[in-house]
């Protein structure tokens, strides 16, 4: 029981630290566009850093007002798009928040949240949340 309490302490940590990130890249008008697992990197001092894998920012949109301006290219990683890519195509940083709660249960319970077969499964059980 003690183990399993300092790895839920350890996860919620990380998972603050990963929040703070996003914030961060949030108020600098950053949009990350492919927040999952792969691409919350560890440093050996266990740092977080809201990378890709080999630093690839190429899915990052800088620049951008969150309020009222919603961009339009598709882009990311299937089982942690947001509804707005599926059903608009048009989204702003909220799509990260989006993915960050679907890393989140990921993370918590070693289980997608989706039970899925196909990205097509995905999409139709994505538009009815």
């Amino acid at each position: 029981k003690e183990q399993d309490r300092k790895e839920m302490l350890e996860k919620v940590g990380l998972l603050h630290e990963i929040c703070e990130g996003l914030r961060h890249l949030h108020e600098h008008s950053i949009m990350h566009r492919d927040i999952k697992p792969e691409n919350v990197l560890l440093t050996m001092v266990r740092l977080i850093n809201l990378g890709k894998q080999h630093q690839d920012i190429g899915l990052r949109m800088v620049g951008y007002n969150s309020k009222n301006n919603l961009r339009k290219t598709l882009c990311g990683t299937p089982l942690y798009l947001a509804p707005e890519f599926i059903t608009t195509c048009r989204y702003n940083d909220a799509v990260d928040v989006w993915a960050l709660g679907v890393m989140a249960y990921e993370f918590f319970t070693n289980e997608f949240p989706f039970k899925i077969k196909s990205v097509n499964d995905l999409i139709k059980i994505v538009l009815i949340v």
